[in-house]
């Protein structure tokens, strides 16, 4: 195997009294309800645990705000790799913040992919009627999915985690999966050999030794020790000319479990535009 040498982050004035008077007003009507056999003991573990419920909310905005933070203080903020998407675990207050992070601009987007990247996509390979229904249908979310004509939900469920909304259609080269690579058209070799230049000398990605691809117009001579074939050159010329990679990325999908020792108080799913710090959707439960 060739090795090349390393290259080288709503106003909340009146949050806290509704909060306040919202747990009051649960813990003395649970009371009045209760009856007298229950102790007021077991009425405050009722409130505590509403308490952490809701509270985890103010937690996980503080995780989002750090890791705005994170990436707007690197030297070059949209770069992104799989080290920079690697999970953290986070301690505030004594609640535990597991945070995991996925790259949305590594996915291929409904309504910027061309036709035939989306014949591609697992369940509906070669479904032409389906594909342009999806290409007709009016989507702001992928779930929006669901609503296309002859969409079932198990050929939903095959291609969710692989698809977005977000972004400007351009792909992270850096932190895009082999299945994603598969859908716009890789070869094998191609494939193999972008996981290996990525792995580094240790042979796993998303660690510190990670190599980088830094410039889109560079990526087939980074891989050049890899010996891809002029097959795979013209293909990669192709994405490149066509402006469907890039190096970076501005949309960054932060899941997040907020636990109080080993209860798990709420999961987040967040989607944040790095660029100018909007999060763009939030999801809880």
């Amino acid at each position: 195997m060739f090795r090349r040498p390393n290259k080288r982050s709503l106003a909340d004035a009146d949050r806290g009294s509704i909060l306040f008077l919202a747990v009051a007003a649960l813990a003395i009507l649970t009371i009045l309800l209760a009856g007298v056999s229950f102790s007021v003991s077991q009425e405050w573990k009722l409130a505590s645990f509403v308490t952490d419920a809701n509270t985890s909310y103010d937690y996980a905005l503080s995780d989002v705000t750090l890791m705005k933070e994170i990436w707007a203080s690197r030297p070059l903020s949209l770069m992104m790799t799989l080290y920079d998407l690697r999970p953290r675990t986070m301690v505030l207050d004594g609640r535990t913040i597991e945070a995991s992070f996925f790259d949305e601009e590594a996915l291929v987007h409904l309504k910027w992919s061309d036709r035939n990247t989306l014949l591609r996509l697992p369940g509906i390979s070669e479904n032409e009627s389906l594909v342009d229904a999806i290409i007709a249908a009016p989507i702001y979310a992928k779930e929006d999915l669901l609503a296309v004509k002859d969409m079932t939900i198990d050929v939903y469920d095959l291609m969710k985690d692989l698809v977005t909304v977000y972004g400007d259609g351009r792909i992270n080269i850096n932190t895009v999966s082999p299945e994603v690579l598969s859908v716009l058209g890789a070869s094998q070799g191609f494939i193999s050999a972008v996981e290996e230049y990525r792995a580094g000398e240790d042979g796993v990605e998303g660690t510190a030794d990670d190599r980088v691809f830094n410039n889109v117009y560079e990526i087939g001579n980074d891989l050049a020790a890899w010996g891809l074939g002029a097959a795979d050159q013209t293909w990669l010329q192709t994405l490149i000319v066509a402006q469907k990679l890039s190096v970076g990325s501005a949309t960054v999908r932060c899941e997040l479990k907020v636990k109080k020792g080993q209860r798990l108080l709420k999961n987040f799913r967040i989607i944040i535009d790095l660029t100018t710090g909007v999060i763009l959707r939030w999801d809880e439960q």
